[in-house]
């Protein structure tokens, strides 16, 4: 065969060759296409067969990668999310939503030292980003690491002063450390800027009844409870401004609809039987005040942490299926 020949032949191959990848692109586009169709109509299973068709085609492309941790999320496959976001960070490692959304469901999952590695990195790549500050707070929050959860949540409100979160979250942590006025103020300032938001009533509450103002807990309690009626936690801080009221038998009831919910929560059994004292009940108030003793070594509960709806409540689902 001659030079010309040769040459010939290796410009067919490569021309073949190139022919083939364009081909497996636009087959593996076409799965990714149908993909986003189906999650967008919310067919999350479906969607996923699509997903998996395309990364066979294509194995490194990192928005497939991407999009399929969230399909997986949907379908509440936490590890298989996470081991997507992995990858993704090792084909991008400075992708900051990547990591965001792989520290969230390590957090999902408990995993709350790992959760934090992330968010340090999403901090770290993006240090104006304020979002990151407010997941890595959360995360510090699950770790008991108040005082560098306000500092977080600080350094939120710094990067974007409008964000009733941050302030909300940051009261949070400042009742957890006895800074009940701070908290009070941080209260307010998270409901002047969202005022349907039931949970900043109730830390608002928490604070007013530690500042020794019940009747004003009380109000912030009922209207948080009229916001939130499902968080049956919430009636168990109402019980408390009712007891400070004298008002046992209210505090009774709120504290039976707490048991009704939820039969391990020591102090439901505390604040119940001291009530029952108050009004005479000698007998059950000792039945439920050792209730209250026996569970409380089971579970050495933080009752006063335990009464609010969830620290990661702002995450919310974005239309490409994956929480923001």
């Amino acid at each position: 065969m001659t030079i010309v020949s040769r040459l010939s032949a290796g410009i067919l191959l490569l021309v073949i060759f190139s022919l083939c990848l364009i081909g497996c692109g636009d087959n593996a586009q076409k799965h990714l296409n149908i993909a986003r169709s189906r999650r967008d109509k919310g067919n999350f299973r479906e969607a996923l067969v699509e997903y998996n068709a395309a990364i066979r085609i294509d194995p490194t492309d990192p928005q497939s990668l991407f999009e399929r941790a969230g399909v997986r999320d949907s379908l509440n496959d936490l590890p298989g999310a996470i081991a997507d976001y992995s990858r993704v960070v090792m084909i991008r490692p400075n992708d900051t939503m990547a990591y965001l959304h792989r520290g969230s469901r390590k957090g999902d999952l408990e995993h709350y030292d790992e959760a934090l590695k992330d968010f340090d990195t999403v901090v770290s790549l993006a240090p104006n980003f304020a979002t990151g500050y407010l997941y890595r707070g959360c995360c510090r929050e699950l770790l008991s690491q108040y005082d560098s959860a306000i500092a977080d949540f600080s350094h939120m409100i710094r990067l974007d002063s409008t964000n009733s979160l941050a302030y909300f979250y940051r009261g949070r942590m400042e009742n957890y450390v006895k800074r009940f006025h701070d908290a009070f103020d941080d209260e307010n300032r998270s409901l002047a800027l969202d005022p349907k938001r039931g949970i900043a009533y109730l830390e608002r509450g928490k604070a007013r009844l530690l500042l020794h103002d019940p009747q004003g807990a009380k109000n912030d309690c009922d209207t948080a409870i009229q916001l939130t009626p499902d968080s049956y936690l919430m009636y168990l801080t109402r019980a408390m401004t009712k007891s400070d009221l004298k008002d046992y038998a209210g505090a009774i009831q709120d504290c039976e609809y707490v048991i009704a919910h939820d039969r391990n929560l020591y102090f439901s059994y505390t604040l119940r039987g001291e009530a029952r004292e108050k009004l005479g009940g000698h007998s059950g108030a000792a039945a439920d005040l050792r209730t209250a003793d026996s569970l409380k070594k089971v579970t050495n509960a933080k009752p006063t942490a335990s009464t609010d709806a969830g620290t990661f409540e702002f995450q919310t689902k974005s239309a490409d299926g994956n929480r923001k």
